[in-house]
């Protein structure tokens, strides 16, 4: 059975790595059902939901496995009998995905109040670093942007998506060498 089920895993992320979100959610929504004790495949379907502009359902995932008090009855517990607190997110990876979900809907402004909060509980994390990189980004806060760009670079300074960040952000302040150079970096 754990061999199985990393396989199905891998599988939605080797989609995911692919760009075919589709077929990753048609693997990790079942997968979540059957292990809904496993917090990776919640936080991988969150995602994908996200990806896919399913923003209403990554929301109930999100409240369901972030201790939202607001959550359905149903939701408190399953017929796998795992409880809510082997459900839950730690508050930094609900903050984390609270502001997917407001960058998926639109509304990378509002985006930045989960991210900040999640950045106080753990403010040298490479993920949240880069998610608000590509916030300011989207804002068009270029200097800010870089800033958390080298952040994640100074401690993972082989992460695609900072470097691609950094690329994009020397493209709009004109510096074409410089945005070859983290293009090709990456």
């Amino acid at each position: 059975d754990v061999c199985m089920r990393e396989r199905e895993y891998n599988l939605a992320v080797a989609w995911l790595d692919a760009s075919c979100p589709v077929n990753a959610a048609a693997i990790l929504g079942p997968l979540v059902e059957r292990h809904p004790e496993e917090i990776r495949f919640r936080f991988t379907l969150v995602q994908t939901l996200q990806l896919l502009g399913r923003t209403e359902e990554a929301r109930v995932l999100i409240d369901q496995a972030a201790g939202d008090p607001h959550r359905t009855a149903a939701a408190k517990s399953d017929s796998s009998g795992a409880t809510p607190s082997r459900l839950a997110f730690n508050s930094a990876l609900a903050d984390y995905l609270r502001s997917g979900q407001l960058l998926s809907e639109g509304r990378p402004r509002e985006a930045l109040a989960p991210l900040h909060n999640a950045l106080q509980k753990s403010p040298g994390s490479s993920l949240l670093l880069g998610r608000l990189g590509a916030i300011l980004l989207r804002l068009r806060d270029y200097p800010a942007a870089v800033a958390a760009f080298r952040k994640v670079l100074a401690v993972e300074p082989d992460n695609v998506n900072a470097l691609l960040g950094m690329a994009r952000c020397m493209l709009v302040q004109r510096n074409p060498c410089q945005a070859l150079l983290f293009a090709l970096d990456a």
